[in-house]
């Protein structure tokens, strides 16, 4: 891999903890993976300089990785390299997606690191459709390599000319968004998407939990439709790179901005943030 001067001089690869090409990466992926996504993934928020819920992502490549029958240890990042390859790149802005995969080797695992610029568009409030087709499956918990239902979601949203859209399950209960989960705010109850539905537990939309318990709100896991959604209920998406952000409409039916709320949480998830952020 080139480098310019010190730093490399492209999106950065490191496989086993050793810095290679995208070429020999794909020469060294066994079948496997390749073909039937046997890996599993997650993606990190980090600068040149801090790596944010790093212990809360390694967590969780565990555990998910045990699901799909994946032998790896449970510390399974290593920070200094981790820090190596961010510090290392050439690429500039002021935040990079890191995405960790563990693929499936025999009895053991690879391990890739990838590194990205995360373009920050200014926030707005977000217009989401429905997916037409209901969500049911186990591997919906589960951040795998078979990714394609979520980037068909995604797809389906741009192509509608919606922001994103709103995964349901067979019996129309809200699931999440393409790559984020939800909650909303109703007076002072927090809802979430129950963690027995087929959908992704966010290590966001965790912190965004205990955070709406930190400022005494009533925390309610519901199964519910969007038509029984209130009309007066403030909605968010949110994830590890986005953060929070408002939604307002639904397949056009609006529902209400609440700017100070958003602020609250906003201001809490960057303190949090902040405190869970490992530096150089």
């Amino acid at each position: 891999m080139e480098r310019r001067g010190n730093k490399l001089n492209q999106e950065p690869l490191s496989l086993n903890g050793k810095l290679i090409s995208k070429n020999e990466l794909l020469s060294r992926v066994q079948e496997d993976s390749l073909f039937l996504g046997r890996g599993v993934f997650t993606t990190l928020l980090a600068t040149h300089e801090k790596i944010f819920f790093y212990k809360e992502h390694e967590r969780r490549l565990y555990c998910h990785a045990k699901a799909v029958g994946i032998e790896a240890p449970k510390k399974l990042l290593d920070l200094n390299e981790i820090k190596d390859l961010c510090y290392n790149t050439s690429l500039e802005g002021l935040f990079f997606r890191l995405k960790a995969v563990l693929l499936k080797e025999g009895s053991g695992y690879q391990k890739i690191l990838f590194l990205k610029k995360l373009e920050t568009p200014k926030k707005k409030a977000l217009s989401l459709g429905v997916y037409p087709h209901p969500v049911n499956s186990r591997l919906s918990r589960i951040k795998t390599l078979s990714y394609l239902e979520r980037s068909l979601i995604h797809e389906k949203a741009l192509e509608s000319d919606y922001d994103d859209m709103i995964s349901i399950s067979e019996e129309g209960y809200i699931l999440e968004c393409s790559y984020s989960n939800l909650f909303w705010v109703n007076e002072n109850h927090f809802f979430l998407p129950s963690y027995r539905l087929p959908l992704l537990k966010g290590i966001t939309s965790q912190v965004m939990l205990r955070i709406a318990k930190k400022l005494g709100f009533d925390i309610s896991f519901v199964k519910m439709k969007i038509s029984e959604l209130p009309k007066e209920a403030n909605l968010f998406r949110c994830n590890s790179l986005i953060g929070l952000e408002a939604i307002r409409s639904i397949k056009k039916q609006d529902f209400p901005l609440n700017p100070e709320l958003f602020n609250l949480f906003q201001n809490e998830y960057e303190k949090v943030r902040e405190e869970r952020a490992y530096c150089r």
